[in-house]
């Protein structure tokens, strides 16, 4: 029997290889298995910002397809961005991906969101008024 289909196959409709990811077949598919799930389980639509493409400091995660950069788009705005930080840490426990994935929280861009990676160990950060700041909780 042949395997045919692909990573891309399961999470559409919610994730197509048009959105800003540069270049999505070298997205790892199990950070996109990641999103998918987020997304399954808040309901929220996401919006990718950036995947492999963009500006980032030398060697970052996203150059090797381990980092993406998003945020959620609620309905009506309904849910606080404090909010949907508090669920995505706390996805990341309940799914036990919290000890080998790069979470930030971007409450000043544009549009507010989010930099979810793969790596190594746990990381967790906020950037605000131009400062990062390391964080447990939030």
């Amino acid at each position: 029997m042949i395997f045919t289909r692909t990573i891309w196959d399961t999470i559409e409709p919610y994730f197509l290889k048009k959105e800003a990811w540069g270049e999505p077949d070298k997205i790892s598919g199990f950070l996109l298995l990641i999103l998918h799930d987020i997304r399954l389980r808040s309901s929220w639509p996401m919006i990718i910002h950036c995947g492999t493409q963009g500006k980032h400091c030398k060697g970052s995660y996203h150059y090797k397809g381990l980092a993406v950069d998003f945020h959620f788009k609620p309905p009506n705005n309904s849910i606080s961005f404090r909010d949907q930080a508090k669920f995505l840490m706390q996805y990341l426990i309940d799914m036990q991906f919290s000890n080998f994935t790069g979470l930030g929280i971007y409450p000043e861009w544009k549009h507010p969101g989010f930099h979810l990676d793969c790596r190594e160990s746990k990381a967790r950060w906020l950037k605000q008024n131009g400062e990062y700041v390391g964080i447990n909780r939030f």
